[in-house]
């Protein structure tokens, strides 16, 4: 044999792969996925706002009709009025439970007797369900066999029926929600006080700065990103909040509790009217975008200048 035949023969190399094409295939799923679940339902709720469709008969055609559905939804003054409800219900409760969840957040910050079983305990509001939720205080406002009316009438008052009032079933619903949502700020916080680095605070004792010097000028500026991230995600589903007010109130004693989302449900599986509930959602969706930017901006601006 030649000298020739005892060479192995090695195929030839493939051509690999552009780094175009592999970033394209390995992005593609996760692409596909957030697009089939978050961009494909604001497309069609883009077309549902231009359209006029009546679901209460399954013939009627869809048409379009423009801007006609904002027109409407945005002159009805009930539903004006439902906006600023619920513009007032998402300051208030975001109010209350930051002032809440700092507050104790700073209180779990120290050592105390029973703290182990003290933190569990507070988060037990957090496992429970928004509509659980809303169920378990219907109940205890019961003017019947609620616990709170019983404890009223400890002090004298008798026969307050909460939910058939309408400022005081506003307040129920906002107590309600103070119960259910102030444990995630306060875990949101608790963990950012523990990650704050102690050297700062070492500094300040030595020049002699009084506690609440230091909590001010030294541990509110270093958790202000922090404060920014609850207060947006706090925001976003108070404004959004539907399942406890459906099972607690479901909007009564009249509109006293009906807030923004409460309408689109209303026009939209109540009144059948797809296209005015599909304007309302957009017009909800462009206010939380717009109102998250901005407060998401002047808190950056004062965190830089801190």
């Amino acid at each position: 044999m030649s000298e020739l035949a005892h060479k192995e023969t090695f195929p030839a190399p493939k051509k690999q792969m552009p780094q175009w094409i592999l970033v394209l295939l390995l992005l593609a799923p996760s692409m596909i996925l957030f697009l089939s679940l978050n961009i494909y339902p604001l497309v069609y709720n883009i077309y549902l706002a231009s359209h006029w469709i009546d679901m209460s008969n399954p013939t009627n055609v869809p048409v379009f009709v423009g801007w006609e559905n904002f027109e409407i939804i945005l002159s009805n003054p009930l539903v004006l009025w439902a906006l600023l409800r619920t513009f007032i219900y998402t300051a208030l409760v975001v109010l209350i439970e930051f002032v809440l969840a700092l507050a104790i957040a700073v209180l779990l910050n120290r050592e105390f007797a029973g703290k182990r079983f003290f933190i569990p305990f507070i988060i037990v509001p957090l496992m429970v369900t928004p509509a659980v939720s809303g169920k378990i205080w219907l109940y205890l406002y019961n003017a019947d066999y609620g616990i709170v009316p019983l404890l009223f009438s400890f002090f004298g008052i008798d026969g307050v029926n909460f939910l058939a009032h309408p400022v005081l079933a506003f307040i129920g619903v906002i107590i309600q929600d103070v119960w259910h949502w102030t444990p995630f700020l306060i875990l949101l916080f608790y963990t950012g006080l523990l990650s704050l680095s102690k050297e700062p605070f070492e500094a300040a004792a030595i020049d002699g700065a009084s506690a609440w010097y230091t909590f001010r000028h030294v541990t509110v500026p270093m958790l202000k990103r922090i404060f920014i991230i609850g207060i947006l995600i706090r925001a976003m589903d108070a404004f959004k909040m539907f399942d406890e007010l459906y099972n607690m109130t479901m909007g009564g004693p009249g509109d006293a509790t009906e807030n923004i989302i409460f309408y689109i449900y209303k026009y939209t599986f109540k009144y059948f009217n797809m296209g005015e509930g599909g304007a309302l959602a957009l017009v909800v969706f462009i206010i939380i975008m717009v109102l998250s930017m901005i407060f998401y901006e002047v808190m950056r601006d004062r965190s830089d200048a801190a």
